[in-house]
Formats: structure tokens, sequence, C-alpha cells
């Protein structure tokens, strides 16, 4: 691993970085070791070795001293049936790595996802292939012993290589970590943890298709809502190495801490032949060293996309050609009932009205008023309370009420 110089800003989700003491650092990963290399399947390897001699412990075939047809046949297909479960086991066992190497989430769908998807890269184990037929026991009965005992050490030989080109696969993915013995009391091992967070952000967007506009700002037209989902995975991928002295292997049964809960499925989940060969490391630690580094990736769909009938008013305001906002017609502050602006004609009888009810009111008056100054003064009084008044109640009519009525 190789840390470059700091950065001021977060890197881009493509790119991963590195998190230390609150400074973050470009991550350049180093290129991948060969391991299959480091580690060969086949003799002289001590764990391909102990595997394939503890599975072969569990069947007939290479023990047996008879060499007729039936028995050969009966303790071929008894041993056929034990290299299948095998072969489930393994199965079983991978999936429990992958499942102690994702952290627990609040959501299991996302982590059962990534753990599918880290499975379906691993050259899995196939079942063994069945060579009994009618035509295959026809053959000469050495000739049928000994192609069916070669055909179950093969199998064995097959599966435990499987099983190591797996693991081998998930060091190459960073799922499975090494151990380093410089000496026998000392020990240098890294592992791998992943920790996956899922946010949902539902929107939506309504796009007004305006068809017909008539007066009085009441528009027809359709209104096209599209509703989409956002979907942001968050991944927090560490690297963790620690130093050990006083290094001593014990079987996981006598352990002398007690174990974890997400390390207990897994060594529960190790068929028989496969658990004997587990071991834990401990000592006392002299060094802890952990890496993080962290990625997003946000990919969003359409949910659904639909067009609603709209007869409503539609106000916005522009400048020029820029419109600066619109709202519907939900926003609209509903109103309290106002007088209607009168119209031209009504406005003309109430003037006629009042100036008939001036001159009605001058002319009794004019009975016990005899001077023509005074009876005039009255007249434009009259005149002007009429005028005055209509005026009045004109703007009253004509500004909207902004609060409640006094």
């Amino acid at each position: 691993m190789q840390l470059l110089s700091p950065v001021s800003s977060r890197p881009t989700n493509s790119q991963p970085f590195v998190r230390c003491r609150g400074t973050v650092y470009p991550f350049a990963p180093s290129p991948t070791v060969g391991v299959e290399d480091r580690t060969p399947v086949g003799s002289g390897d001590p764990l391909v070795d102990g595997l394939i001699a503890t599975l072969t412990a569990q069947l007939q075939m290479p023990f047996a001293t008879e060499d007729s047809v039936e028995g050969t046949v009966e303790r071929y297909s008894r041993d056929h049936a034990v290299l299948t479960q095998a072969t489930e086991d393994v199965r079983q066992f991978l999936e429990a790595v992958l499942d102690q190497y994702l952290m627990p989430t609040t959501d299991s769908r996302i982590r059962t996802e990534r753990r599918d998807v880290l499975l379906a890269k691993l050259p899995l184990p196939q079942r063994p292939r069945h060579l009994l037929s009618a035509e295959f026991l026809a053959k000469p009965a050495s000739g049928v012993v000994s192609e069916l005992r070669l055909a179950i050490e093969r199998a064995v030989r097959e599966l435990v290589a499987s099983l190591v080109r797996c693991l081998q696969r998930l060091v190459q993915q960073c799922v499975c970590g090494l151990i380093d013995r410089p000496r026998a009391d000392l020990c240098r091992f890294t592992y791998f943890t992943e920790q996956l967070t899922e946010r949902v952000n539902r929107s939506e967007q309504r796009q007004r298709k305006t068809t017909k506009r008539r007066k009085g700002s009441r528009v027809i037209g359709v209104d096209h809502i599209t509703t989409t989902e956002a979907t942001t995975t968050h991944r927090q991928f560490t690297k963790n190495e620690h130093h050990l002295m006083d290094v001593t292997e014990r079987n996981p049964e006598y352990t002398r801490w007690p174990l974890p809960a997400r390390v207990v499925p897994l060594i529960s989940t190790a068929p028989a032949w496969l658990r004997h060969s587990l071991r834990v490391v401990e000592g006392t630690v002299i060094l802890e060293r952990a890496i993080c580094w962290e990625s997003s990736q946000t990919t969003t769909r359409v949910l659904s996309e639909r067009d609603e009938p709209v007869f409503a008013p539609d106000p916005a305001l522009i400048l020029g050609d820029f419109v600066l906002a619109g709202w519907g017609s939900d926003e609209i502050p509903t109103l309290p009932s106002a007088q209607p602006r009168p119209s031209a004609l009504a406005s003309t009888l109430e003037i006629g009205a009042g100036i008939a009810i001036g001159l009605v009111l001058w002319a009794v008056l004019s009975f016990f008023v005899t001077d023509l100054g005074t009876r005039g003064f009255l007249f434009l009084v009259f005149g002007a309370l009429i005028v005055f008044g209509y005026r009045h109640r004109f703007s009253n009519s004509s500004l909207p009420s902004t609060g409640a009525s006094s």
C-alpha cells in the first residue's frame, strides 16, 4: 500500500482514499501479489496434505482390500455421497467466511446481496461426477475397481484444491488475509472488514403542460409528474494489521479468551474434516494498524410517470422572459369573501339615485329656506356627501382585504 501526499478535498467516488487522523489521502493499492504461486495446490503443502488426509479418512474406497465389483460399487456409492455432502459443506463454509467479513447492518438485504456478489466470483467446487452405469460395469472387473478407486481419489484432491483456490481468490479480493511467521513465537497477520449502509430518497418532479389559457389566470392543462428514487450505497472498507509476540496456536474449542459472536458461526459451519485444521492464534499485540477507505455510489431509477388534468389558477412572477417564481392553486392564500367590484351600469344607477335623492331633499328644504345662497350651499353639501360616499364604497370594494374584517 502506498500513501501519497495529503489532499485538501475529498476525492471523487471513483477514486478510493485513506482517512488517517482527520487527513484524507488518495489510495493507490499495490499490485496484486501472486498468491496462487505462493500457496500451490498439490502435494508438499501442509494445509493441502492435511485436508486430503483428513477427508480421505472418512471414506472406504482407499482402504478397501476386497476387489469384487459388488463391494466396490457399494463402497463407491457411499463415498460419492460423502463427497457430494462435503462439496455442499464447503459452499456453506465459504458463505460463513463472507458473512463474518461483512459487518452487521440494519438492512440485511444489502448485506446478503453483497455476499452473493462476492460468492459468484469464486471458483466454487462442483459435485463429483457419478461414473456408475450399465456400460461402465460391462468393462472387465479389474478395470472397474481401479477406475472407481482412482475417481474417488481424484474427487478428494479436486475438492480440496477448489477450497484452496477459493481462499486464494478471497485473499486477492481483500476478504481474507495472510499470516507471516518470522519466528515460532512471532507473527504478523492481516484481516479485512466491510461495512455497508444504504440511504434511499424519493422525489417528485411536476411539469405543467398548458393546452389552453382562459381569462382570470385560469389554465386548462396537464401536470406531468415523475417520481424518482435515488439509492446511495456507502461502503467502508478496513484493513487491519496486527503484530504479535508470545504466539501460541490453539484449537478453537480450547482458546484462552472467548471468541467473538461473529466468529462462532464460522467455526460451527466448518465440516469436521475441515474443522480439524482450524487454529486460533493468540499472543500479545505489539503493533496494531488499521487503514480505512470509503466510497459511495448513487443510482437513480424512475418509479412512475403520470399525467393529471389541471383547471386552476396558474400565477407566476416574471422579469422579462425570466420566471422568478411560480405557484400553483394550492399555494394561493384563501381570501375572505369580498364585495365584487361594481359594474359600469350599477355605478351609473347608483349615481343617478344619489342625485335624485339629493334633489328631493333640496326641494323639501327649499320650503323652509328662502335665501338663495343658503339653498345653493345645501345643494353643494348634499352633492358632496353623495359623491364622497360612492367613492369610499368603490375604493373599499376594489382593494383586497389582507386580514380579518374589523
